[in-house]
């Protein structure tokens, strides 16, 4: 079970037994003694899509969650959501721009190379390659 202090964006824990992906991670040190490190993290719930904003202890446990990494390509946009294709089964995984915050600049049509997180047949997030080749404008 992992401690607030070794949870990474972009991981998946269970809180108040709910499924979260964690979105972002805000890390405070208050400068009174005694006090321990602060990690604000921004969830949403696996299944409702809810937002949800908590405060957690360094030593504070989160707990685990089994999931699947599929690995996946981009496919393309249609309106508001970003659409990615399972390499094995061609199944097609939906996110909107908010559950691709800080990821959308580096998606390129025909990326490979993602990971799809999958819980309990549900899309949670992904997990772009290590590097990307972007063509410089100006």
């Amino acid at each position: 079970m992992p401690r607030a202090s070794e949870v990474k964006r972009g991981g998946i824990v269970r809180h108040k037994d709910r499924v979260c992906a964690v979105r972002k991670i805000e890390i405070r040190t208050p400068s009174s003694r005694g006090s321990n490190t602060l990690y604000r993290m921004k969830l949403q719930d696996v299944q409702t899509r809810q937002n949800i904003d908590e405060t957690f202890k360094g030593e504070d446990v989160l707990g685990d969650v089994d999931f699947v990494r599929r690995q996946a390509s981009y496919s393309y946009f249609d309106g508001e959501m970003y659409v990615f294709m399972d390499d094995e089964d061609y199944s097609q995984y939906s996110f909107n721009g908010s559950d691709l915050e800080g990821q959308l600049e580096y998606l390129s049509e025909g990326l490979a190379g993602i990971f799809v997180t999958v819980i309990d047949g549900t899309a949670a997030g992904i997990q772009l390659p290590p590097s990307v080749d972007l063509e410089i404008i100006e």
